[in-house]
């Protein structure tokens, strides 16, 4: 198991944080900052898959 970071926007915030729960992702907010997130424990194919989910959510 791996762990990921994932930085976004303030305005992003929301809406990535949507995907993520649509998707089963765990995560939690790091260090108290609203554009951090620790997603724990997911698998090497699982970041390759929210890569894609993020990029096809940044194209709309």
């Amino acid at each position: 198991m791996q762990k990921a970071i994932i930085v976004c926007l303030s305005k992003q915030k929301d809406e990535i944080i949507n995907l993520l729960q649509l998707n089963d992702y765990s995560f939690e907010p790091l260090l108290s900052n609203e554009q951090l997130y620790l997603i724990g424990d997911i698998e090497e194919y699982q970041i390759n898959l929210l890569i894609n989910i993020i990029k096809l959510y940044m194209s709309f």
